[in-house]
């Protein structure tokens, strides 16, 4: 692996040097309304039979072009290996040498959070790590043996739905880059913010309350929005303003495969994840003028404190729920479609270590990609599901096959008393 510095000479942001270019993108829009013509063929197109025609032909054209297609991604895979090989993908910035970088990392208390911590402390970063509970922080310090007097482990309580703890967290983090206690004479620069703090409910949408959906909503997505709109004026800034400037900043949002197919029973999951997603491709888009990488990490079922007891987790939630519902839906109703349903991860529930490894990559290289997909289900399975018209990924997707008690089923349970 071959390493590079990051500090980039002064120039002005790519915006600035091409304002004289034509966005060629958007030759085609002129600013006013589509012209008598084209709204008489797109009402066309929206009218059956016209529209089921206009659909089979698109769709025969695409799949004609699949062998193109083929082509393109073979020559596009021998790029990236030839590419691999030369050290031109594996270059990574270096945290040690010319510059300190600093890290970022939320959701420390347990699983890939801390994992990444004690992963980029041994590689010299100075990471800032986040943790929910205080009985969190000795223990990630006890775990780094940093000599005295040069710590780069500075864990905080961090509860990402509160904005004086984010503030907090940034004032601290922006005192350190700014070197305000004049320890060190090297340029310090501020070189990743990982947004790994989420949690994870299950159950039928008339069973979780509207608190349960704000919560997933306020950890999974706003905790990320609000942490990033703390750092991001700096990060702006230590990209193009006076003095000495850092080009390889990059803000990684931990998603999952949640936040790309749907799942049923998992709808205050999939709604925050879902809205994570957009939220960072659309970021993505936004800061690609200001030399901000925007990662999103989509790892399928991996081994952490939140996938491993997914039964014990469905019926804790079943518990809690009012008797009228129980009544309603009926035990078997959830030991034959929910506790079922909670049994199948097992079958894909992957080493943790590789959703590490592609958190250090997203860290690490020059060059990260835009996505990392982590678990080989999510790799290859994902694609294919995403790609498929939706009644066809209705009849592949696993359904709750048991009727609910007050469809007039007897329930088993019942029977044997």
């Amino acid at each position: 692996r071959t390493t590079a510095t990051s500090i980039i000479h002064p120039s002005p942001p790519p915006f600035t040097t091409t304002s004289a270019m034509i966005n060629w993108q958007f030759w085609f829009l002129r600013g006013k309304p589509p012209s008598p013509w084209k709204q008489d063929l797109n009402d066309l197109l929206h009218t059956e039979p016209y529209s089921l025609l206009a659909n089979g032909i698109f769709w025969t054209f695409a799949f004609l072009l699949a062998p193109l297609a083929g082509s393109v991604m073979v020559c596009w895979t021998v790029v990236r290996y030839v590419s691999y090989l030369c050290g031109y993908s594996t270059k990574t910035v270096d945290p040690s040498k010319e510059q300190e970088l600093a890290v970022v990392i939320t959701g420390c208390d347990t699983g890939f959070g801390r994992d990444l911590a004690l992963a980029c402390h041994a590689k010299g970063y100075h990471v800032f790590a986040g943790c929910l509970k205080k009985e969190s922080l000795a223990g990630l310090v006890a775990l780094t043996n940093d000599p005295i007097g040069n710590k780069k482990m500075t864990p905080l309580v961090v509860d990402v739905c509160k904005d004086k703890d984010v503030d907090d967290l940034a004032k601290v983090v922006l005192g350190w880059v700014k070197n305000e206690e004049g320890n060190d004479k090297k340029p310090r620069f501020l070189h990743a913010i990982v947004n790994n703090a989420g949690i994870g409910n299950s159950g039928l949408v008339d069973w979780v309350d509207m608190d349960v959906y704000k919560k997933n909503m306020e950890v999974n997505c706003f905790g990320q929005i609000r942490v990033i709109k703390a750092f991001l004026p700096f990060l702006k800034t230590q990209y193009g303003g006076v003095g000495a400037k850092y080009g390889d900043a990059r803000i990684i949002n931990m998603v999952s495969m949640a936040g790309l197919v749907h799942c049923v029973g998992m709808t205050t999951y999939a709604a925050s994840k879902f809205a994570a997603e957009g939220f960072s491709n659309a970021l993505r888009m936004e800061l690609r003028d200001f030399g901000i990488r925007v990662v999103t990490m989509n790892p399928s079922f991996h081994e952490t404190p939140l996938t491993l007891d997914m039964v014990g987790e469905a019926r804790s939630d079943w518990e809690k729920l009012p008797d009228d519902i129980k009544t309603r839906y009926g035990v078997d109703y959830l030991e034959k479609n929910l506790i079922e349903f909670a049994k199948v991860p097992a079958s894909v529930m992957w080493r943790s270590e590789n959703v590490t490894r592609d958190l250090c990559r997203a860290v690490d290289l020059v060059r990260p990609a835009t996505r990392y997909v982590t678990g080989s289900d999510a790799r290859f399975g994902l694609l294919i599901q995403r790609m498929l018209p939706d009644f066809i990924n209705e009849f592949l997707l696993p359904r709750y096959l048991h009727p609910p008690a007050f469809f007039g089923h007897d329930d088993d349970s019942k029977k044997e008393k």
